[in-house]
């Protein structure tokens, strides 16, 4: 299975990030390990072989991915553009499964707790997301962390979609949605085009001007095509898009609901193609007021170019 989700890791782990965005003072790799000591158990989520917190380096992780450390080795292997050096490089996975469901894919029974969890670009692809922080929570030590790297859907081939909303999570939560559905992939191909632009850090332009990749009534009859035939088998895509407002908003209002009990602490905005966020589980979690949160939808649309009502 070739799916995107190892194109995109192929295209993250060719790069030295931050990419395309030179910062000075600014360390990717930093901000994701701060707090996280070596001498601490912490996992990582789909690391292949450009980990956050090598082991090799003494780093007590354990890793989690979809596919085995010899089914990843047989990819590369087979994949012209891989050089297979990259083998040797490739993180041993301790648990293979799915991430949405974290404490089932690790068969968790409470005796261990983890000081952080690593995610690089895999969060967006999560069927349940709720279900996946709810199950974080469960596994995290009382301090612990989960440090993120999340695609902003302006910089990447979301550019065309809209944020993802309470409403979309909620369903995939009580529905206990454990794969991508037909419309998650739908949703995902139809929109989908070339943008491989990036925020300005200094300036915040968006740069290049994208275009769609695909026909609408080619990616209609694949939804057909898959309806008929059924869907029971993992066929990946971003299931979610964010900017850093939408992401911040679905956060506090899955607190403000009781159903997730972490809360971002803190986020560097977009500088390439992503941004940053450290969210930590929280005893005392406060909801937003009216105004708070009217404040994140303006933000939101702001990020997304959309005056305010009533301006010209």
């Amino acid at each position: 299975m070739k799916s995107l989700f190892l194109k995109i890791r192929r295209r993250l782990a060719k790069q030295d990030r931050p990419e395309a965005v030179q910062h000075e003072v600014f360390s990717r790799r930093d901000f994701l390990l701060r707090d996280v000591r070596k001498s601490e158990i912490g996992l990582e989520i789909a690391p292949f072989f450009r980990p956050l917190a090598p082991k090799a380096e003494g780093y007590r992780v354990e890793t989690i991915d979809i596919l085995s450390t010899e089914q990843l080795r047989q990819w590369i292997h087979d994949d012209s553009s891989l050089p297979n050096e990259l083998i040797n490089q490739i993180e041993e996975v301790d648990h293979v499964g799915s991430a949405s469901r974290i404490k089932e894919t690790i068969q968790y029974s409470g005796e261990k707790k983890y000081a952080y969890i690593l995610s690089s670009h895999n969060f967006e692809h999560l069927p349940n997301p709720i279900q996946f922080l709810r199950d974080c929570n469960d596994i995290l030590s009382e301090n612990g962390q989960i440090c993120m790297a999340v695609p902003d859907l302006r910089c990447c081939f979301d550019r065309f979609r809209m944020p993802t909303q309470l409403d979309d999570w909620m369903q995939s939560f009580y529905e206990q949605k454990s794969l991508p559905s037909a419309y998650d992939r739908f949703r995902a191909w139809y929109k989908r085009c070339n943008n491989i632009g990036v925020l300005d850090h200094a300036e915040s332009e968006i740069v290049l001007h994208p275009n769609p990749l695909k026909n609408l009534n080619t990616a209609f009859a694949e939804l057909q095509e898959t309806l008929a035939n059924g869907h029971s088998e993992y066929k990946d895509c971003h299931v979610s898009a964010f900017t850093p407002s939408s992401f911040i908003l679905l956060i506090k209002e899955c607190i403000e609901l009781n159903l997730i009990h972490l809360d971002v602490v803190d986020m560097v905005p977009t500088i390439g193609d992503e941004f940053l966020v450290r969210l930590k589980k929280m005893t005392d979690l406060n909801p937003l007021s009216s105004e708070q949160r009217r404040d994140l939808y303006f933000k939101m649309l702001a990020e997304l170019g959309l005056p305010p009502s009533g301006s010209k």
